[in-house]
Order: structure tokens, then sequence, then C-alpha cells
């Protein structure tokens, strides 16, 4: 086997199954799992592909249709290979009829393994077998900006509205310069501007929100699971922060006058407080159509049904009492 360049042949046959051959991935992601020692039997089923090649030169696969619809076709063998009972799945992304992208993915643990221990799925490997060309890939990108906005229904993951049926109105929204009422407890108020608001923004991975503080009005710390946050100043100042995970919880602050701008990095808990005498008003932009927002707390010790005391009380390291005057509180469900 030495003398035969079997290693060769299946990588010549990759590359042309990566640019033209869509048709021959499935045989050539079988055989490519032997190229460490490979047997006569590897060799002839290379042979078998290359007689297909020869013998289709002048054919081609057709994808009927031109409408400008993305699509996906999936499919998944379990434990079909009969070497190792490992399992086989795969998907298939065609736009106008087009075949645009596709892999294939093949556990590397047997089906067996994978049944008694979830882990092991996390040590599979996909084999990529056909991509875009950048071109191909930017043209796609353009035309699905263009073409394929997705208002919704009902957010995340439910499905969408026909684009035919759309408005301008699920595009729109009035009113982010009007002032906001801030006579609460935390002094603060939030008008977001998300996907709930404009439904045209569902998939499209932006929002905006205005934030509105009273004189010593805070937007207590909190987090946004799905988004970074860029906030600027419109009037007023603010102090804000944010903490780093663990184990380092560093605080990084700023003090913020007009004009200026400040990041919060996506999932860290962060604040705004404003500490001048006068109202301030922020803009903030957020990379999620739905970032989600969870105040800690609100969280810790007004969840519902309470944390239990005995849990909140060895976290804080403080008496239960305390915990439960905490949790006796009224918290302001904030922003």
């Amino acid at each position: 086997m030495e003398a035969i360049p079997h290693s060769s042949a299946v990588g010549s046959l990759m590359c042309v199954m990566r640019c033209t051959r869509l048709d021959i991935g499935h045989a050539v992601g079988v055989v490519s799992r032997f190229l460490a020692n490979p047997g006569k039997e590897h060799c002839e089923v290379v042979k078998w592909i290359l007689r297909y090649l020869k013998g289709t030169l002048k054919m081609c696969l057709c994808f009927g249709g031109a409408k400008p619809i993305l699509e996906e076709f999936t499919d998944v063998d379990m434990a079909g290979d009969l070497d190792g009972r490992k399992s086989t799945s795969g998907f298939l992304f065609t736009f106008a009829g087009r075949a645009e992208e596709y892999k294939v993915h093949y556990d590397s643990q047997s089906a067996i393994d994978l049944s008694k221990n979830s882990m092991y799925h996390s040590r599979s490997h996909q084999r990529p077998t056909g991509s875009l060309q950048e071109s191909d890939r930017d043209e796609l990108q353009v035309r699905t900006q263009l073409h394929f906005f997705c208002i919704v229904v009902f957010v995340n993951g439910k499905v969408c509205n026909d684009p035919k049926l759309a408005t301008a109105d699920d595009f729109f929204f009035s009113g982010l310069l009007t002032p906001q009422n801030t006579s609460n407890p935390i002094g603060s108020k939030v008008t977001p501007v998300n996907v709930i608001q404009i439904l045209g923004l569902n998939t499209l991975g932006i929002s905006l929100a205005r934030i509105d503080f009273a004189p010593y009005g805070l937007n207590p710390p909190h987090t946004h699971p799905r988004a970074t946050e860029v906030i600027v100043v419109l009037e007023g100042t603010l102090y804000v922060g944010f903490v780093t995970s663990n184990t380092d919880n560093r605080l990084f602050t700023k003090v913020l006058y007009p004009g200026d701008v400040f990041v919060f990095p996506q999932g860290l808990i962060h604040f705004q407080f404003n500490n001048g005498k006068t109202n301030a008003v922020a803009l903030a932009a957020l990379s999620s159509q739905n970032p989600g927002t969870i105040t800690v707390a609100n969280a810790v010790f007004g969840s519902n049904p309470r944390i239990s005391d005995d849990v909140l009380a060895k976290a804080f390291q403080v008496d239960k009492k305390v915990v439960d005057y905490l949790q006796a509180q009224f918290w302001w469900p904030s922003n």
C-alpha cells in the first residue's frame, strides 16, 4: 500500500468535491475516515469514485426554480457506520434553487458510547464538505438583507409572518425623544426599542433604548445576556461601570459627559448612575433585537418563588435576618 498514493487521491477528490462536485460529498467523507491505515478495499472505493467522475463529466446537478428563497435540508443516519456504529448527519442550504453550503457531521464516538455519556457529543468533529466562495457569500448576505426580513409573530423561535404582509409600520417607532417619568424608587426609566416595539427588527441583531435619569437616579446593576451595549450621554452626567467575570471581578468605571460613549461587553454586570443635580438622558444601542435584561438585586432577592435564605445567607456570608429583610423589600421592576 505504500506505493499507492491513496491519501493524495482522496485529497484531490476533496478539492473536486468542494469546488464543483457536491454529489460525491458523502462517498469522499466515508473514504477520508481511513487515511491513517488504508487497505485494498479502500483503494478500490477511491477507484470507483474516479470512474464515476469520469463517466459523468458532462453531467451536473440541477436544482429547479429561481425564486429567491433560502431553504435548508437535513438528514441523520443513526449508527449507520458498520465498522464503528458511528452516526452521520448533514445539512444542505439552497438559495434560488442553487446549492450554497453544506456540511457533514461525523461523530467521533460510537452511538453506544454517546447514548451512555452525552459528554462525548462535545468531542465530535465536523467535516466540512462544501462552502460558499467569498463573492457568493457576500452576494447572499446582500440579498438576504434586502429580501429576507422576518416580521415576527412571536419572539424567539416562533414562526415569522409572511413578508408579503409586511407594512411600513413593522419598521417604525415614534416617541424616542419624549422625556419619561422617573418618579419611582430608583429614579430612572428605560424606553426600549427592540423587536417587541418594532417587529421588523426580528433576526437583524440590533436594538435601541432611551434611558431617563432623575437627579441621583440609578439604572441598577444588571446584565444583558444576549447583547453588548454601547451608550452615549445626551444630557447631564453619568457615573457608569461594569465588572468583569470571575475570578478577577475587575471594576471599570468612568464619568460620562454629553457626547461621551462607553461600552458594556455582553453578559457583564453593569450600571449607570446620575451623579448630578439635574436630569440626565442617554441613548443605548444593543447588539441584539431582543437583548434581555437581568437586574441583579431583583433576580437574587425578588425571585418567585424565593431563593432559600440558607442559600443566600451562605452565598453573601450574612445572617439570615439580613436576607429575610432584603427579600421582604419591594423590588422595583426596573428596566
